[in-house]
This record gives C-alpha cells, structure tokens and sequence, in this order.
C-alpha cells in the first residue's frame, strides 16, 4: 500500500510524488501575521501517520510568535484549509489574551522589578510598550 498521495487524496508513486512536489503544488495556505508569527499550510504528500486513523498528508505549522512551532496535521485539503484558518485564530487570541495578562497592574509591576534587579525583560517590555497608551 502507497504513503504516496496527491492533494486529492488520491495513491501515487513515489516518483509522481516526487514531480509534484515543487513549492506551488505545496503551499495550501500562508498567513503572515507580521510580529504574531507566520502560519503556513502545505500539502506533505507522505502520509506521517504512524498508527491507526486518517492519513496525514497536509500539515499547518506556526513559525515564531508565541505558537511557534504548534503544528496540526491533516488528512484532506478541506481540512487543511479549515485547520489554517483555525490556527490564524488561535495565533490572534493568543496576543489578545497576552495583551490582557499584560496590561494588569501587578504585571507591569513585576516588570518593573525583574528590570530594576537586572534581568532583561526585553520580551515583555516590548509587549508592554505596544499597550503603554492603554495601560497607563
């Protein structure tokens, strides 16, 4: 039995999976989130399941921001598609509620702290400086 599937779903050869694997047959779907991250969905064509259930052969993964590196897999291009627009969601809401944790008082105070006892809060000043207007 093949691991070799196109983006139908359909058995290929290796050597078929090999001719369509070029970066325009991939790319299901790409979202660049600028700071948030980039959340990119492309069709692997090998199924990367290992145990019983739906093949994997499509797969969205989230490249730097606070979900870097989350990663789903999926068995259809419908799937896919749905999954990225999930994880788009899921990178968005993660700020929002980082943005909420951080605008609270004993955050900024905390903060305030780590920088005065010489630790670089470098990662959470930013965060901070993008709600100054608010938090103050």
């Amino acid at each position: 039995m093949s691991r070799y599937f196109n983006r139908e779903g359909q058995s290929i050869t290796r050597d078929e999976w090999a001719e369509l694997h070029t970066e325009e047959y991939k790319r299901v779907a790409q979202t660049d989130l600028g700071d948030l991250g980039l959340v990119s969905t492309v069709w692997l064509g090998l199924d990367h399941r290992w145990d019983e259930g739906p093949r994997e052969i499509f797969e969205t993964l989230v490249f730097g921001g606070a979900l870097a590196d989350e990663m789903r897999r999926y068995a259809t291009e419908a799937a896919a598609k749905t999954g990225h627009g999930y994880m788009v969601k899921r990178v968005r809401d993660e700020r929002d509620e980082l943005e909420r944790i951080a605008s609270k008082p004993e955050v900024q105070e905390a903060l305030e702290l780590l920088t005065a006892v010489g630790i670089d809060g470098a990662k959470y000043q930013r965060l901070l400086s993008e709600r100054k207007d608010q938090i103050a």
